[in-house]
């Protein structure tokens, strides 16, 4: 369900995004239709996958076929049964197809932007981006329910780590550089150059990176040793830039000033550089402790992985599914007064609940279960008289701290985002304000100075 909310996050903001990336003053013929159809599409994978997956673990399938079909495949990432995978990339297909629909007029070499910038490069290569989103997942076709468990096990991490982690990270990054363009935070020159070494680290990074997750298929440790070093690399591009944002604000004086315009923008800004830190934190500090080699035969799967993984996952994509949900709200309509203060709170309060959940439950737990590996060897630590510890069981209630920090801020964020979706709102026409601030002779912003 968590990967369901992240990608469709994803897929609906490049879809409201893609009219004005193209540069379009309205959605092009039929991409009303096509994004309804792909909504409609999307409820039927998530109730009906979830449905086949309640119904295989109970064994209510009396084949293997039908339990491959339509039940459970038994991967995390690729739980759902063939025929809801096929039903997926169909619809990822089908994204693809609305995304260059909208787009493809700014992919035209030369075209520019309101202030004169060229920005025909970073449009081509998010088209590029959202195609290889919409073919890689067919990685996850290339084995069946009779395939030797070593190659099941590779070529799911190939959709797990190069699509998920790689594919939606280089989109990701796209997507920021171009908003953050529209708002004058980068030049779209500066952008690509940033894009263009982020999207090489993200491959370098990605494909020899994804070995350092073959534990189990008798990857030889030199292997390892190689992936997880690379993978390392990966949090770099996104960690520079949320940096650089964070530097632009401090700088930027005017910033608080109740008239500018980067004010209605400042709990995305806030979303932005959480998702900076927890992709340093969480994916690098953490995520290099576990995975080299020396480290990783004793900590495979053990709650130092889990702390790693909670913290990469819920605070790189989670927390930008959420920025990305809220883009779409404000730029759907600029005149909403919203609650930052509540925002800002909510924000604050999961990113302390989640770092309480590490240090309090998850790492502690994760020390003592290293030990134990060394001590007693790796069967010990993942034994239930291991997970019966007087000291262990103490550590894991002691992560209801931090899941109740977490709540609090999810319900407040929760709460102000309904009071947006049921107040009334500025539908975006020639009277309402742009749907991005354009930089004129009159705007008080200092974010693009040309020579003009």
């Amino acid at each position: 369900m968590g990967v369901f909310f992240i990608a469709g996050s994803f897929l609906g903001a490049g879809l409201f995004l893609a009219p004005v990336i193209g540069g379009r003053d309205s959605d092009p013929p039929l991409q009303v239709a096509g994004a309804n159809f792909l909504y409609v599409c999307l409820l039927i994978i998530v109730v009906g996958s979830v449905a086949g997956e309640l119904a295989a673990v109970h064994q209510f399938f009396d084949s293997l076929f039908m339990s491959q079909w339509f039940g459970h495949q038994g991967y995390e990432y690729i739980d759902l049964g063939r025929f809801w995978q096929c039903f997926l990339m169909v619809g990822l297909l089908l994204w693809l197809v609305l995304m260059v629909n909208a787009v493809w007029p700014a992919c035209v070499p030369k075209t520019r932007d309101e202030e004169g910038n060229a920005i025909w490069h970073l449009t081509l290569l998010l088209t590029i981006s959202c195609a290889l989103i919409g073919l890689f997942y067919l990685s996850g076709f290339l084995y069946s329910a009779r395939t030797h468990l070593t190659m099941m096990e590779y070529w799911r991490w190939w959709v797990v780590h190069i699509w998920v982690e790689g594919l939606f990270e280089i989109f990701t990054t796209l997507i920021i550089a171009f908003v953050f363009v529209k708002l004058g935070v980068f030049r779209a020159e500066s952008a690509v150059r940033v894009c263009l070494a982020s999207i090489a680290i993200f491959m370098l990074g990605g494909i020899p990176g994804m070995f350092h997750h073959n534990y189990w298929n008798g990857t030889t440790t030199g292997v390892m040793a190689t992936g997880a070093c690379f993978s390392a690399l990966e949090v770099v591009p996104l960690s520079l830039m949320g940096h650089e944002v964070a530097h632009y604000v401090a700088l930027t004086a005017d910033a608080e000033k109740p008239g500018h315009w980067l004010k209605k923008y400042t709990p995305l800004v806030n979303f932005f550089t959480s998702v900076a830190f927890w992709n340093f934190f969480g994916a690098g500090v953490l995520g290099f402790a576990v995975n080299p080699p020396i480290s990783l035969y004793y900590t495979q799967f053990t709650y130092l992985v889990q702390a790693h993984a909670h913290s990469a996952l819920w605070g790189v994509y989670g927390v930008l599914a959420m920025a990305l949900n809220l883009l779409v709200l404000r730029l759907e309509d600029l005149k909403a007064k919203w609650d930052e203060s509540t925002f800002h709170r909510g924000l604050q309060l999961m990113n302390v609940g989640m770092f309480l959940m590490c240090v309090l439950s998850m790492i502690p737990i994760g020390l003592y279960q290293f030990q134990a590996a060394m001590t007693h060897g790796y069967w010990f630590a993942r034994s239930e008289q291991f997970h019966w510890d007087p000291v262990v069981l103490k550590l894991k209630l002691a992560r209801a701290i931090g899941d109740i920090f977490f709540l609090v801020g999810q319900v407040m964020i929760a709460y102000v985002v309904f009071k947006l979706a049921t107040a009334d709102r500025c539908v975006v026409t020639e009277k309402c304000e742009p749907l991005v601030p354009v930089v004129t002779e009159k705007c008080e912003s200092v974010s693009v100075v040309t020579e003009k």
